[in-house]
């Protein structure tokens, strides 16, 4: 139905509600005007259709509040509303239980007129030739569905009386396709028609894919949609409250180097000169808390992610290179590197000194200047000398990226590339870098992996593939099914194509409307936690990267994209953090408590451990492996509101002690454990790790 190749789970266009939410248990929490907005949604819901009349339990396993009665809800599951404005990407009304993707349309051109999404170009109802418009329903694990219809608002530009029908299947490709009822539909002005489904072959959870093709007597047709509403049942499946798995000392697994985290050293904008206003960390705190920062914070993680061109941009006279934007930057950044014995740097460009670039300027996209071999081969020792000046200021470089999401367009400092020009960049550049820096990481592409801008081109060419030491991932809390499920649904796909190059998550977060709106703080401190042990363990990687260590208190993604929040000598916010002193920094514990404790109990080039499960679950996860002092270790996470027993079993009589990691709780002593099998209940919303005596 979908063409696999080009919209596959790891392309752009990908499911948009993948969140498990739990808004009713947050209510507490809620400024005034979105409990209002709570309220009139709740009588909406009222007015659906329930079985057994009881109250509807939106997810069972995000509440925090116990128990739920309802095991099935009736109704509208989820809709687009082009009017709105607000459905272009992700369907507004979906209830928790099923997940419903944004639009994806094939081989059609496609405006907004009015508000609605105007399409022409139809050819007729073989959806499979490539002229649809689609998206994708999954169930969230613990629940199942079944559609019942789908209607739509739409208008054609004549009123001929030609037809419509919904196509679902169990692949994106046409040769599972099963045909709903065609209907008639020539209306010139919006109407509301139902798209049948096959009554022999009720779409569910083993039929995810669903396109919508019209047949148009003329190819100078223009079909316009208003809404697209889906109708159905979700109903909740029990869900295991134990399960059983056995520890495999003798399968030893990568290698696993520690863990990343990026640093504002500078703040946003305004006009990314060398002028802008001075600000970030650890500059604007004062000296007690930067000393915190070091010893709390950042003392367990490897690596600080480097953004060249944005956090740390300065340039020389000549515009050809990156150095410290205010005095005293790089030393910060290398006194911060020396008291939290982090290893060294990710360096990785934002953008390049203004001079490489078309534009002349850091701030926005836009490409390099060139591509003929001179202008690379001095942009590359450009390249080399940015990196010798961090070395020469006490910033020692251990990793290093061409370019941060490298097809962005941004109205921060960004580059943008095209397949050619970044394939073009790094033949010439990565090896002037492997030159210069023999032990340096070199990754690609810090967006898609090997799937990216550039990837395809680098993996044909034997030569320059050479200098690509691993794949760098973003998958993060914006992009649906980057829960910590993704690892688990996506395994397959994450793991193909890599050329026996590791593959890692360099940037990780929460964007602030599904941070606040989708998902309760509890939820996302387990998620984390899982999202790390899932990439280990199913794509064998030998770090992760969390985005931010602090964020400053103003900026609006801060809850969601940092470990904690600064507050600076300009900020004043008094509502969301009035007990927060200028110079000083607090924790977001929802973050900060989920990925703590592998800092902790997960050493440099500690050694991952296989762990057979008996059944692999999304809420509850297991990873085992062995520091370099020979002690075993292994975390368990338990994202539900039940209680979760692990039945471990060992190869022999083994002694662990537990720590307890929860939203009140950092690394809680529990009483040790003897004996060849392990029973351990966690508790809900938690998560565990046991030492080895």
């Amino acid at each position: 139905m979908l063409n696999q190749d080009k919209i596959s789970d790891v392309t752009s266009i990908r499911p948009a509600m993948e969140s498990k939410i739990s808004w009713i248990t947050q209510r507490r929490k809620m400024p005034g005007v979105l409990f209002i907005l709570l309220i009139a949604f709740t009588q909406m819901l009222s007015m659906l259709s329930y079985s057994n009349n009881e109250e509807l339990c939106l997810n069972a396993e995000n509440s925090v509040s116990g128990e739920c009665a309802l095991k099935e809800y009736t109704g509208l599951l989820g809709q687009f509303d082009f009017t709105s404005g607000k459905s272009r990407v992700k369907p507004s009304n979906v209830k928790s239980g099923i997940t419903i993707s944004k639009i994806a349309i094939g081989n059609l051109k496609s405006v907004y007129t009015d508000d609605a999404l105007s399409l022409s170009n139809w050819t007729g109802l073989n959806v499979g030739a490539g002229k649809w418009i689609g998206f994708e329903i999954n169930s969230v694990y613990g629940f199942s569905y079944e559609i019942d219809s789908v209607t739509v608002v739409m208008r054609r530009s004549d009123n001929t009386p030609d037809r419509i029908r919904l196509s679902y299947g169990d692949d994106k490709q046409n040769s599972t396709q099963h045909r709903g009822v065609i209907t008639k539909v020539g209306s010139s002005t919006f109407n509301t028609f139902s798209l049948g489904v096959n009554a022999d072959k009720k779409p569910d959870q083993n039929t995810p894919y669903y396109a919508i093709g019209v047949q148009a007597g003329s190819r100078q047709t223009i079909v316009e949609f208003d809404k697209i509403s889906v109708y159905g049942r979700i109903t909740e499946v029990p869900l295991p409250t134990s399960g059983s798995y056995t520890l495999r000392f003798d399968q030893p697994q990568q290698l696993i180097k520690g863990l990343g985290v990026e640093l504002q050293s500078d703040r946003f904008g305004p006009d990314y000169v060398n002028s802008d206003p001075v600000g970030g960390v650890p500059y604007e705190l004062v000296d007690a808390e930067k000393n915190r920062f070091a010893k709390e914070m950042l003392s367990g993680f490897r690596y600080i992610r480097l953004a060249m061109g944005l956090w740390f941009r300065g340039q020389t006279r000549d515009g050809k290179n990156i150095v410290e934007r205010y005095p005293g930057q790089a030393e910060g950044i290398s006194d911060l590197i020396r008291r939290s014995g982090i290893e060294g740097v990710s360096a990785e460009y934002w953008s390049p000194a203004s001079f490489w670039k078309e534009s002349g300027k850091l701030q926005g996209g836009g490409p390099l200047k060139s591509l003929y071999p001179e202008f690379l081969d001095r942009f590359g020792d450009a390249v080399v000398q940015d990196l010798q000046y961090l070395s020469d200021h006490g910033i020692p470089v251990k990793m290093w990226g061409l370019q941060n999401e490298p097809n962005n367009v941004t109205n921060y400092a960004q580059t943008t590339y095209s397949n050619e020009e970044y394939y073009e960049t790094f033949r010439k550049v990565a090896p002037k870098v492997r030159k210069a820096y023999p032990d340096v990481l070199i990754h690609v592409n810090s967006q898609r992996g090997q799937y990216g801008v550039g990837s395809e081109l680098i993996k044909k060419d034997k030569e320059a593939l050479q200098y690509v030491d691993g794949w760098s991932w973003h998958r993060a809390y914006h992009v649906p099914n980057a829960t910590s499920d993704d690892l688990i649904d996506h395994r397959k796909s994450i793991n193909r194509g890599t050329e026996g190059k590791p593959v890692f998550n360099n940037e990780f977060e929460y964007f602030k409307k599904k941070n606040q709106m989708d998902t309760s703080p509890e939820w996302r401190m387990v998620n984390t936690p899982q999202v790390i042990m899932n990439w280990m363990t199913f794509a064998d990687s030998p770090t992760f990267f969390w985005l931010h260590a602090l964020k400053p208190m103003s900026d609006g993604n801060s809850e969601g994209f940092a470990l904690g929040v600064w507050r600076g000598e300009q900020e004043s916010d008094a509502e969301r953090f009035p007990d927060l002193q200028k110079g000083h920094f607090q924790y977001n514990w929802w973050n900060w408590n989920g990925i703590a404790g592998f800092l902790k109990h997960m050493p440099w080039d500690s050694r991952r451990y296989e762990v057979e499960e008996d059944e692999v679950l999304y809420n509850q996860r297991i990873m085992a492996w062995k520091r370099p002092d020979g002690k075993f270790v292994f975390a368990l996470t338990n994202r539900s509101n039940r209680p979760f027993e692990f039945n471990i079993a060992m190869d022999q009589i083994r002694s662990f002690t537990g720590h307890r990691y929860d939203k009140d709780t950092l690394n809680q002593t529990l009483p040790s454990q003897s004996g060849s099998d392990h029973k351990i209940t966690l508790e809900p919303w938690s998560i565990e790790f046991w030492v080895e005596d």
